[in-house]
């Protein structure tokens, strides 16, 4: 047995592109009336067994039309592409139900379409209809469904035909919110048993937790294929404004990232101390960091402060901590300070001044001839 699912060997893909349907009947007759449009670039890859590969690109890069051409929808121009086992699509959920058949008929309909034949389909018809949740309106017209019960019964029939590669094209932006976790879930399954996934979102958090290795695509070109996070790195720093040279000149410098995300939530005055709170939020999931400590600076001098509560989130997309910091009116020195936020990642400090999304104005305390200041999203605290 070959070790890749996939196996794409110097493969271009063009389209041609019509202003209107006259040029598209005179090329017909007369030959060339378009203009070329060129969706995939000599590609060469090779995608193996086993892996969850998520593919990367803003809109117009190849991606669709390679999923495409897995899935056998579209062909390549130029070059040859190899596929080894059974792939289930799940590309266009709806895409080949007939709407005058009942839910019932048209899994028989989809099933015949993807080479089952009427025992292999009768096997998991009782998976599918109590996958779909539809209850009692699969055995009514597909027409008479919504587009979330319609993609509900795609999604069923396509998982459940038990694929060697399974291709997702933003499945899961449609439904409910129920349906997608389900879906996931049944995803999770898929990935657990070791079955290729082919996979594209622009969700990058769901890429990263999701995935195992990523493949960049740029104007149809392969820019890096790897490791998911040091993919997903260099694309990041492609969405931030780095350019495409510049990435490719420089990969080995791009392929770590760091990107954290702080607010300060709330301040709130006692009798004998300030009680900041906020969060700390860090890209991507799989770096280990800490809150060192918490610094009050002005243009002189610094009071470094570690005693701060913090509790880390148990949400599954999430690398976040909470964080509670009381600070008692004594300890604070005449000045004007900055408020900052010291972050220790695998060793490195990143050092942050406190953003404040969500408060604004002047907090004052008369007694220890204090104010804090909040404006522009920043902090100042002045002591006389």
């Amino acid at each position: 047995m070959e070790d890749y699912a996939v196996r794409f060997k110097n493969l271009t893909k063009e389209y041609k592109l019509y202003k209107n349907d006259k040029d598209r009947f005179k090329d017909l007759l007369w030959g060339k009336r378009y203009k070329p449009f060129r969706a995939i670039d000599n590609l060469t890859l090779d995608l193996p067994r086993g892996e969850v590969i998520g593919i990367l690109g803003k809109n117009g890069s190849g991606k669709s039309t390679i999923l495409k051409m897995v899935t056998g929808v579209v062909y390549p121009t130029e070059g040859e592409i190899e596929v080894n086992g059974k792939v289930s699509a799940l590309l266009e959920l709806t895409a080949g139900f007939d709407g005058e058949l009942t839910g019932r008929e048209n899994i028989f309909l989809k099933g015949y379409s993807m080479g089952m034949i009427r025992s292999e389909v009768s096997k998991i018809l009782e998976s599918v209809i109590e996958f779909s949740e539809l209850g009692d309106y699969i055995d009514q017209p597909v027409r008479m469904y919504s587009s979330g019960m319609k993609a509900r019964l795609g999604f069923a029939i396509a998982v459940n035909i038990d694929p060697d590669i399974l291709v997702v094209d933003e499945a899961l932006s449609v439904g409910d919110e129920m349906f997608r976790e389900k879906c996931l879930r049944r995803m999770d399954k898929f990935r657990d048993e070791g079955k290729t996934i082919l996979f594209v979102s622009h969700s990058l958090p769901q890429m990263r937790n999701f995935c195992t290795k990523g493949a960049w695509l740029y104007h149809g070109k392969l820019i890096d294929y790897g490791e998911i996070d040091e993919v997903a790195n260099l694309y990041k720093h492609f969405l931030n404004g780095v350019s495409i040279d510049d990435i490719i000149e420089n990969k080995h410098k791009y392929k770590d990232l760091v990107e954290i995300k702080q607010s300060l939530t709330d301040v709130d005055m006692t009798e004998e101390e300030i009680i900041f709170k906020g969060f700390v939020s860090l890209e991507p999931l799989n770096k280990e960091y800490k809150i060192d400590n918490i610094t009050l600076k002005d243009d002189e001098t610094e009071y470094v402060y570690k005693d701060i509560e913090l509790v880390k989130s148990t949400e599954k997309n999430e690398n976040k901590y909470d964080y509670i910091f009381k600070l008692p009116f004594t300890e604070i020195q005449k000045g004007f300070f900055n408020f900052e936020i010291n972050i220790d990642v695998d060793g490195e400090n990143y050092n942050r001044q406190a953003w404040c999304a969500s408060k604004f104005g002047q907090f004052v305390n008369n007694e220890h001839n204090l104010d804090i200041t909040i404006k522009s999203n920043r902090m100042k605290i002045r002591k006389e």
